[in-house]
């Protein structure tokens, strides 16, 4: 009861902030405000409605950096909300438009400043890369391979987005409300996942079985956006290199029960898709296909990204 009663209270004071009277300038959220709601054990759905209603009003202020990021993790704030943070953050920080995206890319060619070192990207772990996944994930926190984040990001902290490959999709998420969130989920991930959580709860580095996490191959993690009227059900994944389509080898989708402040619900779903490792070579391009019910979001994940994932 007492549970009950404190969830009820954090939700009332962040109605509050993200609410005030007529004439009062909205408090902001902040990563604080988001460690404090998911203490309270407010569910992931509550808390990325409060960050999308704290965002249409422009009030939201969110440390996304490496070590915040790891922060928050630390706290229990689980991905899709850290994701639904990003995404806040990017559209906040954006002020231009795709067509003064467009002007800026004209102004000339861009130098390349790094050289052309091609990492193998998502690989199955070897006995060396699990213990180096393990360490990360007491230093640093989960690794994420998520390529739309760090284009929010990127857009967030104002970088630059005027290349070949940043131009268009920014230009897409600036147009346009994705309505799923997704993480490529690896071995390598969910080590790291493990470790984290042992050290936020106290516990020993766990043992973990290199076979069995290998098992898992790749999984396409896809939830519904945070933004209540544009979140869809997803309904399947495929993978798109060039002229092949590649389909998931496994499928786990179930429905999910999204809200808003007003009180109006819908039901959605979030799905978890099963692929080789070689869908995800670092050789070129891929173009990742989230089918949900009310048509295709289409992402492409570049050639650099695929290398730097893991």
């Amino acid at each position: 009861m007492r549970h009950a009663l404190s969830l009820v209270a954090a939700l009332l004071l962040a109605v509050a902030a993200t609410h005030p009277a007529s004439g009062q300038t909205p408090s902001t959220l902040m990563n604080a405000d988001v460690v404090r709601f998911v203490a309270t054990g407010m569910p992931d759905q509550v808390v990325m409605t409060l960050i999308d209603e704290a965002n249409n009003a422009r009030a939201t202020q969110f440390d996304l950096s490496p070590s915040a990021v790891s922060d928050l993790a630390g706290h229990g704030v689980s991905q899709v909300v850290i994701a639904a943070m990003r995404q806040s953050s990017a559209f906040s920080a954006s002020g231009a438009s795709p067509l003064s995206l467009s002007a800026t890319a004209q102004q000339g060619p861009q130098l390349k400043t790094t050289l052309d070192l091609t990492p193998p990207g998502i690989q199955p772990l070897t006995a060396e890369s699990l213990q180096r996944a393990l360490a990360e994930g007491e230093r640093n926190g989960p690794h994420l391979n998520d390529s739309l984040g760090w284009l929010l990001d990127k857009m967030a902290s104002r970088g630059d987005v005027t290349s070949t490959d940043d131009l268009p999709r920014a230009a897409l998420l600036m147009s346009t409300s994705p309505p799923f969130t997704f993480v490529l989920w690896s071995p390598y991930t969910e080590a790291t996942s493990r470790a984290a959580t042992a050290k936020r709860q106290f516990q020993p580095r766990p043992t973990l079985s290199m076979d069995d996490l290998n098992r898992q191959q790749v999984v396409v993690t896809v939830v519904p956006s945070s933004n209540f009227l544009k979140a869809a059900a997803i309904e399947n994944v495929v993978i798109k290199r060039g002229t092949d389509v590649l389909r998931a080898i496994k499928a786990d989708v179930k429905p999910v029960e999204i809200g808003n402040l007003a009180g109006a619900k819908r039901t959605v779903s979030e799905g978890h898709f099963t692929f080789p490792f070689s869908a995800f070579d670092a050789s070129g391009p891929i173009t990742i296909v989230l089918i949900g019910n009310s048509g295709n979001f289409e992402w492409i994940v570049t050639r650099e990204e695929l290398a730097r994932m893991k």
